[in-house]
């Protein structure tokens, strides 16, 4: 990133008396404009210190809403949230905070049924009863499949999914999922006394197993397709660095992968995979700024090459502004296909152009315009954002106001 473009760009906080933030002020400024712009996000709060209304820096002071507004119980649980987005949702929740019925701006409700234990057992949706159904089993039931307090059925509109075992850790060992045609499909699983997943068999018959390492890290995994003897090895072995990280892979297609990792923070410097009969496939290396976004991707494996007077080496190249957005990305694309009459010719491999798409935004972060810019191909895409809330459409300069 340039380093102008974040000179003198703090973010400034605004506290009142209960030390409440209710100003944030973010500086922007794009690389190659000296100005800064300030966006000024605002804050309400009620009595008890709650956040009331929310206003971000392209609404406050241009709308007559704010983009969330909250009301509260006497408990300081949320009764109401209105959103310039989402729309309105109104809670009216039991003695114990549990939502018995909800609505939103859309016209439709919500009935929830619990137990003496606030566990859900129904749930009715626009004066339909039962549109869910849950079904628990009770301290009569089967200890040896641990089904005790636990989930057994769920009907829903799509059938019902029926669970009849459960490992010592809580996960399911057999689900049976019925629709409404009556067939019922039936996988199982198996795991570890830690609750790792060892083999899981799906509907279908298909068979998959794992094995881990000393620290539980995934180290080999493979395949059993329904109808056949031999297991095919989707991961041969894996290897893991101290910060739990991969760094190492033997894929069942015996692609190696390596992945390297920078010691000052952690974060990926190179990722190469390479194949015994076909060569190197990938090699990349990952530059970044010192927040953490990604300044610069060198393709090391592509093959630098001319056309249209053009040189594609592969490198990529992102330029963010002083509030940490995508403005500027270069990379390549395939050329433009041929002109000929008739049915779709396939492209050249090697015909490839540099582009250049920049990106803008509106005050709410908001993506505005995008602008592709390559020999052959220009395009600019562009949003129309309502004024009053974050909703947008694509729109051109000369269509009318949406």
């Amino acid at each position: 990133m340039n380093a102008r473009a974040l000179t003198r760009t703090p973010d400034i906080v605004a506290w009142d008396g209960r030390g409440l933030a209710v100003r944030q002020i973010a500086c922007l400024r794009k690389p190659g404009d000296p100005a800064v712009q300030m966006l000024v996000a605002r804050q309400y709060y009620n009595a008890t210190g709650a956040v009331v209304e929310k206003w971000d820096a392209r609404l406050f002071g241009s709308s007559p809403r704010p983009n969330l507004a909250l009301v509260y119980s006497l408990n300081g649980e949320p009764l109401k949230t209105d959103s310039v987005d989402a729309g309105w949702r109104l809670t009216l929740p039991g003695l114990a905070g549990e939502p018995l019925r909800r609505w939103d701006q859309r016209g439709s409700h919500w009935q929830t049924l619990f137990d003496a234990q606030l566990r859900v057992v129904a749930v009715g949706e626009n004066g339909r009863p039962n549109v869910d159904v849950f079904i628990y089993a009770d301290a009569s039931a089967e200890a040896g499949l641990n089904q005790r307090g636990q989930l057994l059925e769920q009907k829903d509109r799509a059938g019902s999914l029926l669970t009849d075992s459960f490992s010592l850790t809580g996960p399911s060992l057999r689900e049976t999922r019925t629709f409404h045609d009556g067939e019922p499909f039936t996988s199982h699983q198996v795991f570890s006394p830690l609750g790792a997943l060892l083999e899981q068999t799906d509907a279908g018959g298909h068979r998959r197993r794992l094995c881990y390492g000393l620290a539980g890290q995934l180290k080999d995994a493979q395949l059993l397709i329904s109808g056949t003897s031999d297991w095919q090895p989707v991961l041969i072995d894996a290897q893991y660095n101290a910060n739990d990280q991969i760094i190492e892979q033997l894929a069942g297609n015996r692609v190696h992968s390596t992945w390297t990792y920078d010691p000052a923070d952690n974060r990926l410097h190179t990722q190469s995979s390479h194949h015994e009969d076909r060569g190197v496939l990938q090699d990349l290396e990952y530059f970044y700024d010192r927040v953490g976004n990604i300044t610069r991707i060198e393709d090391h494996a592509f093959a630098p090459r001319y056309f249209a007077n053009q040189r594609v080496d592969g490198h990529r190249d992102f330029i963010y502004d002083s509030l940490y957005r995508l403005i500027s990305a270069t990379g390549h694309d395939a050329g433009p296909p041929p002109d000929i009459p008739g049915l779709p010719q396939p492209g050249d491999p090697n015909n490839r152009l540099n582009y250049t798409q920049t990106y803008q935004y509106d005050h709410g972060g908001n993506l505005i315009e995008l602008c592709h810019v390559r020999a052959g191909n220009h395009y600019t895409r562009q949003m129309r954002i309502d004024p009053n809330s974050n909703r947008g459409v694509r729109w051109k300069t000369d269509d009318p106001e949406p």
